[in-house]
């Protein structure tokens, strides 16, 4: 049985949301090369919504994921003289 080398030409399944046509990997329509100066919460509204925020929906977001951050109780207090 003779296979072929490598994984061109390889299909593991289809997508709307990501592309690699011509050479160039994208991700809902925009190159990856433009994402990856985007701000953390950006990209991650992308993932989420297949699109980019506007300015108010970026703001409202931030607001959003730094109110779901929470340090352990254990973290917030801790005796230094434990750790010397």
């Amino acid at each position: 049985m003779e296979l072929p080398k490598g994984l061109a030409g390889v299909v593991v399944d289809q997508t709307k949301v990501s592309s690699t046509k011509n050479a160039v990997l994208t991700y809902a329509g925009y190159p990856i090369k433009e994402l990856k100066d985007a701000p953390f919460e950006e990209v991650v509204f992308l993932l989420w919504h297949t699109r980019l925020p506007s300015a108010d929906e970026l703001s409202e977001f931030r607001k959003r994921l730094v109110s779901e951050m929470v340090l352990p109780e254990k973290n917030r207090s801790i005796d230094h003289q434990d750790h010397l």
